[in-house]
């Protein structure tokens, strides 16, 4: 479980470190984010030119350790969903929140996906095609045997190998 942070600007480039570090996400309190606008409101309030020079350093810092955090979490949510294992353990709230968000949209996309035995986006675009000439069976890029067809049938062929054969004069379409 993540440890409980008093912010303060050492206590972030700590935590920064230790991001750089570790290949997985560091354990954080769940207030962690929170703790930090507290942290960064009562700097402001000082207004000191001294303050002011820390907030803007500090902020530097939550930024970097939060992309850091934030690629480490989608790399999470991909493992855990490939290994069926989900856990939200030592994230802040707010990344509770985000971890739980995409794991939610991820499972639906794979459900809507596995649900349709072939997307529409997948189907192939079939024209008519009249050949033009004998044409024995053959191999396309797509790795699918065709033929053998004879001159004057007419067939229904994907729409890309119906262009190539066009152009070499073999079909019309």
């Amino acid at each position: 479980m993540g440890y409980k942070v008093v912010v303060s600007f050492e206590s972030l480039r700590k935590v920064q470190l230790q991001e750089r570090k570790a290949p997985s996400l560091s354990g954080l309190g769940k207030d962690f984010y929170s703790e930090c606008r507290s942290y960064f409101s009562e700097l402001d309030s000082r207004g000191s030119p001294d303050a002011l020079r820390e907030l803007s350093n500090a902020r530097d810092v939550l930024k970097n350790v939060f992309f850091m955090r934030r690629q480490k979490l989608l790399w999470k949510v991909l493992r855990d969903l490939e290994n069926n294992s989900v856990s939200s353990d030592d994230l802040a709230s707010e990344e509770k929140q985000l971890y739980t968000s995409v794991l939610k949209l991820l499972n639906d996309f794979e459900s809507s996906v596995a649900s349709s035995p072939k997307p529409a986006l997948l189907k192939p675009e079939l024209v008519d095609a009249k050949f033009l000439v004998d044409l024995p069976e053959f191999v396309w890029v797509d790795s699918v045997n065709y033929g053998p067809f004879k001159q004057g049938e007419v067939v229904q062929l994907k729409k890309e190998l119906s262009v190539f054969l066009k152009e070499k004069n073999v079909v019309e379409a």
